[in-house]
């Protein structure tokens, strides 16, 4: 009963969402940072002469297929793995290109709701969620992936999430989860560094949280793993 009046809640608003970055997907062109994780993904699903957009490309084959490890020094190959399956299903396009960060962030809404919701109250957390949905940022520059946004904000959400529950119940599943997602973060654009290194000691300190020895040592163990 719980999940229904969720989905009755946050349902109407993801499908605003989607309603308005899907209008015209198309529209503009691909732009480089798009075309960055993508090509590899073509490369990958059909072969073409397409190269990798780097000059040390980083490249592992997986029957006989190259796969980029790293697209660039300072980006990983995260995002063609998230391309595969949308131009395995939909084929080759702008729209299906663009796809997958609008799914990304179709879901970090959703996960943004649950978070606000634990942090304050459903009222807050379905207010929120709504402008979320609808500012012109998350419509027109997460979904035409200006920069690796989108991946961003997804790790985001959950780390946001998994704070929020592991402040209230210091389970090691909850701890493993943020781990693992701040690394991913950082695996898949570095510079996502700086967004844990003010996130992760501000939450800390507002909610006076000392975290023991052992949980220090758990996450990171599971962030060096990337």
């Amino acid at each position: 009963m719980k999940r229904i009046k969720e989905i009755i809640l946050v349902g109407p608003i993801i499908a605003l969402f989607l309603t308005l970055s899907c209008w015209y997907l198309n529209l503009p062109g691909l732009n480089f940072d798009e075309c960055l994780g993508a090509a590899p993904a073509v490369k990958f699903l059909y072969g073409s002469n397409c190269e990798p957009m780097q000059i040390d490309p980083s490249v592992i084959h997986i029957f006989g297929r190259p796969l980029p490890v790293m697209i660039m020094p300072y980006i990983s190959g995260l995002k063609t793995l998230l391309h595969i399956p949308f131009y395995a299903t939909f084929g080759v396009s702008t729209v299906s290109t663009r796809l997958m960060p609008v799914t990304l962030v179709a879901l970090s809404i959703w996960i943004f709701y649950l978070t606000v919701k634990r942090a304050k109250d459903a009222r807050t957390a379905t207010l929120s969620s709504l402008l979320f949905a609808v500012h012109p940022v998350t419509v027109f520059y997460m979904t035409r992936d200006i920069t690796p946004v989108a991946i961003a904000v997804l790790c985001l959400s959950i780390i946001f999430y998994g704070l929020y529950r592991w402040k209230d119940d210091r389970k090691n599943v909850h701890l493993t989860i943020i781990a693992f997602f701040s690394g991913l973060g950082v695996s898949h654009k570095v510079d996502f560094i700086w967004m844990l290194l003010s996130l992760l000691p501000a939450f800390l300190m507002v909610y006076q949280i000392k975290p023991k020895l052992k949980e220090i040592l758990l996450f990171l163990a599971v962030f060096s793993c990337f």
